[in-house]
């Protein structure tokens, strides 16, 4: 596929010149393998909202809100942390906005 939900998670850690994490698909980083037809909510992914973009064929063109919390499955840093999702395979899709926010605990 070509959508925006093809961009892959990766993740540097401590200063890392290659990512230690490189993912599959946005879809698959929040749980929505194969992407996201509905809204649904697990306790650590989930889509919290959906809106279909009546106008266009594609079942992925609308509004989504995703959400992944990493209590099970954490990615721990001493340094620093960088995360970034990529804009469609390839980082291509310029036509799909995002914005997102992070937690974190601190000992």
């Amino acid at each position: 596929g070509q959508g925006w939900w093809e961009g892959d998670e990766m993740v540097w850690i401590d200063g890392e010149a290659t990512p230690s994490i490189n993912g599959t698909g946005t879809e698959d980083y929040f749980g929505g393998a194969w992407g996201f037809r509905r809204e649904y909510n697990m306790p650590y992914h989930g889509v919290s909202y959906y809106e279909k973009v009546p106008a266009r064929p594609d079942w992925q063109a609308g509004l989504f809100t995703v959400y992944r919390f990493h209590e099970k499955d954490p990615l721990p840093f001493l340094k620093s942390f960088r995360m970034s999702i990529e804009r469609g395979h390839n980082n291509h899709r310029r036509d799909s906005a995002y914005s997102s926010v992070a937690y974190w605990y601190q000992r």
